[in-house]
């Protein structure tokens, strides 16, 4: 691999793409209490407060509301998985909408269409916003499709674009231009982008392999990459096999990474006390505090055992332990790990 794509998919693989460039705090608007919202529930959008936020907003109608009430809505409804009524608050509100207004609406529309993994409404609305975020997003669904050329125009399009957009499509274009390997790279890439985590993953056990590399350490940072990618999604094996593939540390500082995924999967696979006593291990080698807790809560939401979630919080304080004992149901046991200074805590009362 030439240097050029060797940094393009390390950037590639750094970035959450459009949830960074324009994800769900976008859907949020301004926040300024316009539009017949009370300050009161503003306040709680602030604090990421949202099932106050759906009890304020969830009998208002949508015809009701003007474009940025309609976009505060929209976000909790979104955040609440139900997308269809999201996307008809939005729709609502297009009608409306001053024409200044209807390019963020559409790119709304295209990121609730890209959760609710209906493609071909991600390129409509992503294309109709005109905005760059928007033709790197419709980029990335021509890219799943095997659409290069489509893809490679929008790029060409947006690659002068200040900031990430213009760096994530300079990245993609390196790839794509990069030879039959580097193209499938891209493509598993923009499926991840699009939400489609398990089939870019289960792509990545074929793809990573054959993919050429200069040196170890370039190829480790990519399978370390995939590996977290893989067990979080769903496919420890994937993960375990791009692991076992190493010979190489990205870097001796990112040791600790390779053994967190590692006890990752051990959680997955039900091996508990193997995942435990890593994670403990890597608790006396004086691992990255936030990184450790962040992988430990994923640990959590991965391990099919109540009491193994329990050990593995220990005495955390920390939002990511919180989230994976909530998708184990443990509610009360998650509000002993909220960090004290966090209004998360005070909310979970």
């Amino acid at each position: 691999m030439r240097s050029t794509q060797r940094k393009a998919w390390r950037v590639l693989g750094g970035l959450t793409f459009l949830a960074i460039l324009a994800g769900c705090g976008d859907i949020i608007g301004s926040l300024s209490g316009g539009g017949g919202i009370d300050p009161a529930t503003v306040e709680k959008m602030k604090d990421q407060d949202l099932p106050g936020v759906y009890q304020d907003l969830k009998d208002k109608d949508p015809a009701s509301l003007d474009v940025e009430s309609a976009s505060h809505l929209a976000f909790v409804l979104f955040s609440r998985d139900e997308l269809d009524k999201a996307d008809s608050v939005l729709a609502a509100a297009a009608e409306k909408a001053k024409p200044e207004e209807l390019p963020a609406i559409n790119l709304r529309r295209a990121i609730i269409a890209r959760k609710a993994r209906k493609l071909d409404d991600v390129k409509k609305h992503a294309l109709a916003s005109g905005l760059p975020e928007g033709k790197l997003m419709a980029a990335e669904v021509h890219l799943t499709s095997f659409d290069q050329d489509a893809a490679r125009k929008l790029l060409q399009e947006v690659q002068g674009t200040p900031g990430a957009v213009g760096a994530t499509a300079t990245k993609y274009l390196e790839l794509v231009n990069g030879g039959p390997d580097n193209e499938a790279l891209a493509e598993i890439t923009a499926l991840w982008a699009l939400g489609d985590r398990s089939s870019a993953c289960e792509q990545a056990a074929e793809v990573i392999p054959q993919v050429e590399y200069d040196d170890d350490q370039r190829k480790a940072e990519l399978q370390l990459l995939w590996a977290g990618r893989a067990v979080t999604s769903g496919h420890p094996a994937v993960a375990s096999a791009l692991l076992a593939d190493m010979t190489e540390l990205p870097s001796p500082d990112q040791a600790w990474r390779r053994q967190a995924v590692l006890a990752m999967v051990a959680i997955a696979e039900g091996e508990y006390e193997k995942g435990l006593r890593i994670f403990d291990q890597l608790e006396e080698a004086g691992a990255p505090g936030q990184g450790l807790a962040d992988a430990i809560g994923t640990a959590i939401a991965l391990c099919k055992d109540a009491e193994v979630a329990k050990r593995l919080a220990k005495d955390l304080e920390s939002i990511s332990v919180v989230k994976g004992l909530e998708v184990q149901g443990l509610k009360d046991e998650a509000v002993k790990h909220a960090p004290r200074d966090s209004p998360v805590r005070e909310r979970m009362k």
